[in-house]
């Protein structure tokens, strides 16, 4: 009898074991590191993109208006915060370079320009150079859904299409940013 009784008591003692273990560990991830807050919560951040297509000069000027929306958490990322942005100007955040029945040559601003890297966010995990702008192509004849390739080289928009980027200039994203 005292044996049994020492089983269910060991048995009972690591069932409550684990469960504390386990909402101890849950509860330690969502109180957990904070993520830290922007010092500087909006900001503008100017662009211009200069380029030829068949010889004729086309610039691309705006600004992309960041702003600290919250922060916020979730099992992938932890806590992090959130940003919102947009463009001042009426450029679409698609910039469309060149176009025909059968493909689409664009930039995407705002897959490109991401607000946690202009802010410097130090939980970003996106380190982009912005020396060359990210030039996509888009298939528009293939069925349901268009296929993307990604990032075309200064060669083949040259070669391919005609198109030569000239400059691509634009502010710099933030330092020291967070508490």
């Amino acid at each position: 009898m005292n044996q049994k009784l020492v089983i269910i008591s060991a048995v009972v003692g690591a069932v409550i074991s684990i469960f504390f273990f386990l909402v101890a560990s849950h509860a330690i991830l969502l109180i957990g590191s904070r993520a830290p807050r922007p010092k500087i919560t909006r900001h503008e951040f100017s662009f211009e993109l200069v380029y030829e297509v068949h010889g004729e000069a086309v610039v691309i000027a705006d600004r992309i208006v960041v702003e600290h929306a919250g922060r916020s958490w979730d099992a992938g990322a932890g806590h992090h915060n959130l940003w919102t942005s947009h463009l001042i100007g009426d450029t679409d955040l698609a910039v469309e370079l060149f176009r025909n029945d059968e493909e689409l040559i664009f930039i995407d601003l705002q897959r490109y320009l991401r607000p946690t890297f202009l802010m410097g966010d130090p939980l970003s995990t996106w380190g982009l150079s912005l020396d060359f702008p990210e030039i996509r192509r888009r298939n528009l004849t293939q069925e349901p859904v268009p296929s993307y390739r990604l990032i075309l080289t200064q060669d083949e928009l040259r070669d391919e299409y005609d198109i030569l980027i000239i400059s691509w200039t634009y502010t710099p994203p933030l330092e020291d940013n967070f508490r």
